[in-house]
């Protein structure tokens, strides 16, 4: 059995905020929060948002974008979609990562329009 690293999440979460197993390290879904100084009804901002909160997670993880090697995107409104791609571009602007993009009803607030997972090579 491989071992695995987990990263807590905050305290009292019910979820980690990642898991370095068999090579790899699976982050949890990130979402951008109000203290990130976004513009709250900007898909484009909350996206740039949240891609800097995980920039930040895979660092504290040993780990950087350019490790990501898979994404899973969700949204709370497809037509948001062009605009959150010409924000995504500027995180991965060569050789992005295979992705998914899934709409879905709503998120863990409605405040949110996007939220996003990755995985990534990890680091020992």
């Amino acid at each position: 059995m491989s071992s695995k690293v987990v990263y807590a999440g905050k305290p009292g979460a019910v979820l980690s905020k990642g898991v370095k197993a068999g090579g790899l390290l699976f982050l949890a879904g990130h979402v951008a929060g109000t203290k990130d100084a976004i513009d709250p009804t900007s898909i484009a901002s909350q996206t740039r948002g949240t891609l800097e909160n995980i920039a930040r997670s895979l660092n504290d993880c040993g780990c950087s974008m350019e490790d990501v090697v898979r994404v899973t995107i969700y949204l709370t409104d497809m037509n948001n979609k062009p605009a959150m791609d010409a924000a995504y571009k500027e995180f991965f602007p060569v050789d992005p990562p295979a992705r998914s993009t899934v709409g879905v009803k709503e998120l863990g607030g409605d405040e949110y329009l996007i939220e996003i997972d990755v995985i990534a090579v990890a680091h020992d």
